[in-house]
């Protein structure tokens, strides 16, 4: 009888060796999933969040209930986001569109410009060539890539956190004792604790962040405007919503208005540079400071880093969450582990009290 050709040890290594590598793929491809299903989920929390702490806050200082203060919270949100649109929509949607025409044809200008000196060459040819100079780095940027896409494009994805956001925030203990239920209960005490410290810390985050995000909009706009530099509405409301991402945003916000003032004269790329420096500057040493209480602050180093290593796995929305999610993390570390473990006493991030 012949012997099959499976029974071959070089075959049976080979198939063996394909399949492991198409197993690998497909829990590649399943981690990716997961993990931008558990980042979405997360950003779903951190919309209950802030509709709970807008909520609280409002309730503390008038006298109406939680539920009543949720209702306002969610009707002044409606408000905006409509004030927004009928104002200035028309605009914003016009000078969206020309900023997306105007990038590619700054970019070709660009390379032109860079051409015409040898040093302007090699920066084409590493630019190129980024696998082979900086693996991680080309990756990064490939996904930083998607920032914008993301941020114009992700309907589906707003929607579904905008709804996962309002129904936690509606009832938020029903959750919370839902999942208690699933540890021993001399540890839910400690754990209802930690929770709750975990939601004060990004509440704070997230209230000085919005309120910087704001003065970072407006602050850029009104400078390009008095500038002359084009399309300034759109590159202002960019610069806002990256504003987000600390450190990062404001780099990835300075590309598109560089882009856009090289297609005028050199002056226009002058004004840029100034107005964006002069508003990184007063974020950094003027708007945060006096909005942003020093029990949310996370050491610059490790938040960058962060940012880079959600950027790298998980993408946009990866660098989008990193600062809120580091947050969360910290908190756990230092009540799990430095207070628990370690027995220090030390003051909670974003917990004035401790």
């Amino acid at each position: 009888m012949e012997r099959s050709s499976y029974s071959d040890p070089v075959i049976r290594r080979a198939l063996v060796f394909i399949a492991a590598l198409m197993g690998l793929a497909f829990i590649s491809l399943l981690l990716q999933f997961i993990s931008f299903v558990l980042l979405l989920v997360f950003a779903g929390i951190l919309f209950a969040v802030f509709l709970h702490g807008t909520s609280h806050a409002l309730s503390s200082r008038f006298p109406i209930p939680q539920k009543v203060g949720l209702g306002f919270a969610l009707l002044l949100l409606v408000a905006i986001v409509f004030l927004l649109v009928v104002l200035g929509g028309p605009q914003i949607t016009t000078q969206t569109v020309q900023l997306t025409e105007r990038i590619p044809q700054a970019t070709t200008e660009l390379r032109k410009l860079l051409g015409e000196s040898e040093l302007g060459r090699r920066m084409l040819k590493m630019a190129s060539e980024p696998q082979r100079l900086w693996p991680i780095g080309s990756n990064l940027i490939e996904r930083l890539s998607g920032v914008f896409s993301t941020a114009f494009g992700g309907v589906v994805n707003v929607v579904i956190i905008v709804f996962l956001g309002i129904y936690l925030s509606i009832s938020p203990s029903a959750y919370i004792d839902g999942a208690l239920h699933l540890v021993a209960q001399g540890k839910r005490k400690r754990i209802r604790e930690v929770l709750s410290a975990t939601k004060n810390a990004m509440w704070r985050w997230l209230a000085a962040r919005f309120l910087s995000m704001a003065a970072v909009g407006i602050l850029t706009t009104t400078g390009l405007f008095i500038a002359g530099v084009p399309l300034a509405l759109a590159l202002g409301l960019i610069a806002g919503l990256l504003s987000f991402v600390p450190y990062l945003g404001p780099v990835l916000s300075f590309i598109p208005a560089v882009l856009v003032a090289l297609s005028g004269d050199l002056m226009d790329v002058v004004w840029v540079a100034i107005v964006y420096a002069s508003v990184q500057f007063l974020e950094s040493y003027l708007i945060t400071p006096l909005i942003e209480q020093r029990a949310t602050s996370v050491p610059a180093a490790l938040l960058i880093s962060f940012q880079l290593l959600l950027g790298v796995t998980a993408g946009a929305l990866g660098i989008f969450l990193a600062t809120p999610l580091l947050v969360m993390v910290i908190v756990f570390i230092q009540m799990f582990y430095i207070q628990d473990v370690l027995k220090d006493r030390i003051e909670v991030l974003g917990n004035i009290d401790g």
